[in-house]
């Protein structure tokens, strides 16, 4: 490889190496702002609320009052005693046992079990797509690895330019 093609890959993994920084400190911002703010997030893992919720999305809910959902609010709450987490859509809310009635987009029918009030965590405000499979990937080890990796060869790049520069 020629200089002028070395000095290239060097500008290129510096700007990508920029790019991944400000990616990363974005979402670490916006991870601490959101939890401040009352958010909390989830993977849509299954696809009973597509095509509103891609499986994979990240979605994230705001805690809300349960006298504040409405009929065709979509909601995220603990379903059963397994604490699986569920966001479906509001079909009918029965105030005097203090259930709502849900039913996934993408289903023809209702769900057998009503939702307490008490096991709503909240409204869904906004979703990333796609980015579940990331959190999900780097939150295991092969992911974790990667990312270090990755993080260690783009320091070697960056750095490696600067002393052949005090050699020379």
């Amino acid at each position: 490889m020629d200089y002028e093609g070395g000095v290239y890959l060097i500008n290129f993994c510096k700007k990508f190496f920029d790019v991944i920084l400000v990616i990363i400190i974005i979402l670490i911002f916006m991870k601490f702002i959101l939890h401040i703010a009352g958010f909390s997030h989830y993977i849509v893992l299954g696809g009973s609320m597509e095509p509103t919720y891609k499986i994979g999305s990240l979605i994230y809910v705001k805690n809300v009052d349960a006298k504040e959902i409405q009929v065709n609010d979509v909601i995220t709450y603990v379903a059963n005693k397994n604490l699986d987490i569920v966001t479906h859509r509001v079909i009918k809310i029965d105030t005097k046992n203090s259930e709502f009635y849900t039913k996934g987009d993408a289903n023809q029918t209702i769900d057998a079990e009503a939702v307490h009030f008490n096991n709503l965590i909240g409204i869904p405000k906004f979703s990333v797509p796609y980015m579940g499979y990331v959190l999900m990937y780097l939150s295991k080890k092969p992911g974790i690895y990667l990312f270090i990796a990755a993080v260690v060869i783009m320091s070697m790049v960056l750095e490696f330019p600067k002393k052949q520069q005090i050699s020379e």
